[in-house]
């Protein structure tokens, strides 16, 4: 290992709980965009005012 390394504390070991909120992270991040894109336009374009 690297000295470079070592300073990073690349040595140590990953406790449970970073590993664990890491996981949680990731998926929390991965469900966000899926919300805010299924709820579609909130008004449709034939309904606006003009259209026709």
């Amino acid at each position: 290992m690297k000295k470079t390394d070592r300073q990073l504390g690349m040595d140590r070991d990953i406790s449970r709980r970073d590993f664990l909120n890491g996981i949680s992270v990731t998926v929390g991040a991965s469900l966000l965009p899926g919300y805010s894109f299924a709820q579609g336009p909130a008004v449709n374009a034939q309904d606006v005012p003009g259209y026709y």
